[in-house]
C-alpha cells in the first residue's frame, strides 16, 4: 500500500512533463532540468495528497462503457 502512495506522486510528474513537453523533448531534456521539473511536480502532488487523500482524484475521458452502472 505504501509503495501505491509513493510512486503515485513520481508517475503522475512524469506524465505531467511528457504531455506539456512531448516524449521526444522530455527524453532529451538534461537530466538536472528533468530531475527538477519532476521534483517541483512532485511536492504539488504529495501536498495535495497529503491534505485531501484522494477526494479531489478524477479521471477523465472515461467512457459510459468504461464506468460501470452500479444501480
Amino acid at each position: 500500500d505504501d509503495v501505491f502512495w509513493e510512486a503515485l506522486p513520481h508517475r503522475l510528474a512524469v506524465r505531467d512533463l511528457v504531455k506539456q513537453f512531448g516524449e521526444k523533448e522530455y527524453a532529451e531534456m538534461e537530466f538536472e532540468e528533468r530531475v527538477s521539473k519532476i521534483l517541483e511536480l512532485e511536492a504539488i502532488y504529495n501536498k495535495e495528497i497529503e491534505e485531501n487523500g484522494i477526494d479531489n482524484l478524477r479521471f477523465e475521458n472515461l467512457s459510459k462503457s468504461d464506468t460501470p452502472d452500479l444501480n
